[in-house]
């Protein structure tokens, strides 16, 4: 049995179909997951979603596939979702983390991991690219290592690295259909809410990232203590007051948390991730008129 913690988000979209989306993010993918990976799929299957989102740092880090056994473990979960309903994903900074023994942790391209994908039915890894079906368009936004930075030991995100990523795809946001709804995925939501930001992302009902862990609330904290400001960052910065809490942002950006919120090697703190619950968010578009003023938002803990 797990506790989630899910977000429901409903959006008045009287020009699209109606349909529900289960997104999550920063699974963190390690030997202690089996879960959390679990419950996940469990809850997927009840729910019967038309999209599954997941918004990057599939593995804590490259080292985590590297036996068979692993790497079957991961593949053989994603099928599950895929039978379920189209899986989309994008990558994050952890999926390029690779442990070296006289480095430390370095940046590496994740082959094995998109290997892997690749070959999954009805898993789509989405690197500067799009999926489009009947009811849905998303677009995958990949933030390259030298947005974070490079730095094994800090996260620095660079505005303009997103800028430069956003004006080489931006043509292929022009004419998007517009009976269908249009997520964009990427992985941290850090500048999203800059204005020409905003500009170039205007074509998308909707746009989902995570990386923030929720600040790194605890649960009994989560309730009452409301705002943006969360307690640590991925920066590795206290207090920060920018959108790293779990919610909607504007009118179009959601903030994820995290399937995992303390890796597993984290020193010290590693083996607390088990006191967080798996963050998950459900977005459904609805024709009920009483939606039109503002989308019906709540969150609430269950057990699966």
């Amino acid at each position: 049995m797990k506790s989630f913690y899910t977000t429901y988000y409903r959006f008045y979209k009287p020009e699209q179909r109606e349909n529900k989306i289960l997104a999550i993010s920063d699974i963190h993918f390690n030997d202690r997951i089996s879960e959390s990976l679990k419950a996940i799929l469990h809850r997927a299957e009840a729910d019967e979603p038309s999209l599954i989102l997941i918004t990057g740092d599939i593995v804590d880090e490259q080292d985590a596939l590297d036996t068979t056994a692993e790497r079957a473990r991961l593949k053989t979960w994603l099928e599950h979702l895929g039978a379920v309903a189209p899986v989309c994903l994008c990558l994050g900074n952890h999926d390029y983390f690779r442990r070296d023994i006289a480095r430390g942790r370095v940046y590496q391209e994740p082959s094995i991991l998109v290997q892997e994908l690749a070959n999954i039915p009805n898993v789509f890894l989405l690197d500067d690219a799009e999926f489009e079906n009947e009811n849905h368009f998303v677009f995958g936004l990949t933030l390259p290592p030298i947005y974070y930075g490079e730095s094994t030991n800090e996260c620095r995100e660079n505005i303009e690295i997103l800028r430069e990523r956003l004006d080489a795809v931006k043509d292929r946001f022009a004419k998007l259909p517009a009976k269908k709804t249009k997520i964009l995925i990427t992985h941290s939501p850090l500048f999203l809410t800059d204005p020409n930001v905003q500009e170039t992302l205007a074509p998308f009902d909707f746009v989902l990232a995570g990386h923030m862990h929720n600040g790194v609330v605890p649960p009994v904290l989560q309730d009452f203590w409301r705002g943006h400001r969360g307690i640590f960052t991925p920066s590795q910065e206290f207090f920060k007051d920018y959108n790293s809490r779990i919610g909607l942002y504007g009118d179009k950006l959601i903030t994820l948390g995290a399937v995992t919120t303390i890796q597993p090697k984290t020193k010290i703190f590693g083996h607390a991730s088990g006191l967080f619950p798996v963050y998950l968010a459900e977005i459904s578009t609805s024709h009920n008129i009483a939606d039109e003023r503002k989308p019906d938002i709540k969150s609430k803990y269950e057990r699966w």
